[in-house]
């Protein structure tokens, strides 16, 4: 990442930041999904970043990355929580304690 992103001089360091602020969260998604609290937020700000700064930055790819890796990363943490409603309502989440 840092190497592609020295090689295009019209990048300034915040540019840079920018650019992969979305990147960054999506990678951080696809971590957190696995806690429905910390992955639903995460995800959604990445989406934010990514949608932010599509139009505005000469490198599109890093957030149209961004943008589909909180996209994934959302609807596994989606899936994990009404997973974890439905076990919790019909009483299946403590039957093995």
């Amino acid at each position: 990442l840092r190497t592609f992103l020295r090689s295009d001089s019209r990048l300034s360091v915040r540019q840079a930041a920018r650019v992969s602020s979305s990147l960054f969260f999506g990678i951080a998604g696809l971590v957190a999904w696995f806690l429905p609290i910390a992955g639903l937020p995460v995800s959604l700000i990445g989406i934010g970043f990514g949608v932010l700064h599509l139009s505005e930055l000469p490198q599109r790819r890093f957030a149209r990355i961004g943008i589909w890796l909180n996209v994934i990363a959302l609807m596994a943490s989606t899936a994990n929580a009404a997973v974890g409603a439905y076990m919790g309502y019909s009483g299946m989440m403590f039957q093995g304690f």
